[in-house]
């Protein structure tokens, strides 16, 4: 999906919903057009992707892992390993 067509929704949370949607549609094609990658692809918040974590070496990331949030904080921390030569 590379498009949010309007819907003609009037509620605001739709639009809301559909606001956020367009952007990381967005953030999606300018991280592909740099030729990088974004390598947390799971919901560290909610049902959301918030945790970022991207690279022009794809291959020297490894061991991504979501944790369960610290104290009160509502985001998942995450861990990783990086091959550094």
């Amino acid at each position: 999906m590379d498009t949010v067509q309007d819907s003609g929704l009037s509620d605001p949370l739709d639009r809301q919903a559909q606001y956020w949607l367009s952007r990381l549609i967005g953030r999606q094609k300018c991280i592909r057009k740099q030729l990088l990658t974004q390598h947390i692809m799971q919901p560290t918040r909610g049902a959301n992707i918030l945790g970022m974590l991207i690279t022009k070496y794809p291959d020297i990331v490894h061991e991504i892992q979501l944790l369960d949030s610290l104290a009160s904080n509502d985001h998942c921390m995450t861990t990783w390993t990086v091959d550094i030569n």
